[in-house]
């Protein structure tokens, strides 16, 4: 089991382990670039002294990675790249992410991308992010920041002579209800998640949609359909409907009847998220906000065979319970209580 949770005083050796097995010093030029590295060199009175800003990633007992960020109100000059975070946000709230780090064991396996999502999931002001460009760029930290909508906003050197990138988020994820001006990205995003889109173990990985539909279907239903935004382009939508509005197009009805029992239900039919921003939480974005404003279960349905992993994955995450097996096993049935947001957020004890 996976959990993020604030580090207390007796997770400190294992982070600095972490941070020693990632260091620029242990690493070739080459691999530096391609894995990612820290430079921080901070001691363990250090992380004593951060130890309110930092949060772990935890699985089965074992910390997989974490993140040191903090507010303004905590971020002091003595801090390497104070000042120019400092002088990018003026005035301005600001949130300073200095160091994310996973062990090499847990590399590539989701654990920072999560750790980001908790981070900027509550943030209600700009994140920015020091990278290290010379004399080795870590391009792994690069490409990381881009997926999470960071851009490059200034370049600086600090005292250790290696030059930096300050990098800034300020386009926040907005999810509102679709109009018909969105219908043409709509389309797009739907077309890049169909079955034929990919070969099929990319599909599996990756996630596809069960059904098909013309544009005039989602212009016809427009009023079903939420999206979620960043800087005015649509990079994912959801369409849903009521078990009283269910159009004749839509299969599969009398399963998902069957699965909410004898009352009236939300039935998601099709979730999807641009390709360039699959993993940075736009999908429980969407969900969320149907979630929180569903009075009745909520039902989505999977295909079975071939594996759709990851919407498998994505909805038992979101707190959903699969229910049945139809069509001879090829696809399935997962359920959602009303009102009920279990298993959409992340355990942070007693944050």
């Amino acid at each position: 089991m996976n959990i993020l949770r604030k580090a207390r005083v007796s997770d400190v050796d294992a982070i600095m382990r972490i941070a020693s097995l990632v260091d620029i010093s242990t690493k070739q030029p080459e691999d530096a670039k391609r894995d990612g590295f820290l430079v921080s060199g901070f001691c363990r009175e250090d992380y004593l002294k951060f130890l309110p800003h930092l949060l772990l990633s935890e699985t089965d007992g074992q910390i997989a990675g974490y993140s040191l960020a903090m507010r303004r109100e905590f971020v002091s000059d003595s801090i390497p790249g104070a000042e120019a975070v400092f002088e990018a946000a003026g005035e301005a709230d600001f949130l300073l992410i200095k160091v994310i780090a996973v062990h090499p064991e847990w590399a590539g396996r989701g654990v920072a991308g999560k750790l980001y999502r908790y981070l900027l999931d509550q943030l209600p002001c700009s994140a920015f992010a020091a990278i290290v460009v010379g004399p080795v760029a870590n391009e792994r930290s690069i490409g990381f920041h881009e997926k999470f909508n960071f851009s490059k906003f200034s370049s600086y050197i600090p005292a250790d002579g290696m030059a930096r990138e300050l990098w800034k988020r300020s386009a926040i994820p907005v999810v509102r209800c679709a109009t018909l001006n969105d219908v043409t990205d709509i389309v797009r995003i739907a077309d890049e998640h169909s079955q034929g889109a990919k070969p099929l173990e990319q599909l599996k990985k990756d996630g596809f949609l069960m059904s098909g539909y013309p544009e005039d279907f989602y212009r016809a239903w427009i009023g079903n359909i939420v999206v979620v935004a960043i800087a005015n382009q649509i990079q994912g939508f959801v369409l849903f409907f009521t078990s009283q509005n269910i159009p004749s197009e839509v299969e599969d009805v009398n399963e998902a009847q069957e699965a909410a029992g004898e009352v009236e239900y939300l039935l998601i039919k099709q979730v999807g998220v641009s390709p360039t921003h699959q993993g940075t939480g736009l999908g429980k974005m969407l969900y969320r906000a149907i979630l929180a404003g569903s009075k009745c279960p909520v039902i989505a349905q999977v295909i079975l065979d071939p594996c759709n992993e990851r919407s498998i994955q994505f909805h038992e995450g979101m707190g959903f319970k699969f229910v049945l097996r139809f069509r001879g096993g090829k696809r399935g049935v997962w359920r959602h209580p009303a009102g009920d947001l279990t298993g959409t957020h992340s355990s942070l004890g007693d944050v």
